[in-house]
């Protein structure tokens, strides 16, 4: 058994997704949502993509659907526990085929302040971004198939479209957004 189906065998297994509940990611893996290198940018996006909220961490729900693509991204805060951000496909059966753990709740140091969500996608309507705070957090790709996000959580589903890569961070996937 690979390294990456157990991962996954045991994110499955955890007490809060039986419980269906989204799994805790990472202690610790983010304490502040505005964290590192958040020069403002000019963005490369799709002009009817962008999608922004100003709030507080809790009861946030997001969706963008992709220009001229069956896809769609969400991005739910459940209030409680956690955040993660979506990725969908209008033609599957089983419309929602990835997700990227942003954080849990409990482990901002920055919660109480409000922040600015936003959500985007690429001029050719196959690359979606999740910013707080001007900072990249996450990133899908439906060209690739591949998720991106910085606490690289959950493990990849290996039979998933989306399973032949990690979560893990890459700045380079940033270059399908910047001028």
């Amino acid at each position: 058994m690979s390294f990456r189906r157990k991962a996954y065998e045991d994110y499955l297994n955890d007490p809060r997704m039986q419980q269906g509940l989204p799994a805790l990611g990472p202690k610790n893996a983010v304490t502040a949502l505005s964290k590192g290198d958040i020069t403002p940018i000019a963005l490369n996006i799709h002009p009817k993509s962008y999608v922004k909220v100003e709030h507080k961490v809790g009861t946030i729900h997001l969706q963008s659907n992709a220009p001229g693509q069956p896809y769609f991204v969400t991005f739910d805060d459940d209030g409680e526990d956690t955040g993660y951000f979506y990725a969908g496909n209008n033609n599957e059966s089983e419309p929602i085929v990835d997700c990227l753990h942003i954080y849990n709740i409990d482990d901002l140091t920055d919660k109480d302040k409000p922040h600015l969500f936003e959500m985007f996608w690429s001029k050719d309507g196959m690359k979606a971004a999740l910013r707080i705070d001007r900072y990249f957090n996450a990133v899908f790709d439906f060209e690739e198939n591949r998720g991106y996000c910085r606490t690289n959580f959950p493990p990849s589903d290996p039979d998933s479209i989306f399973g032949e890569y990690s979560h893990e961070w890459d700045d380079d996937c940033l270059r399908h957004f910047k001028v």
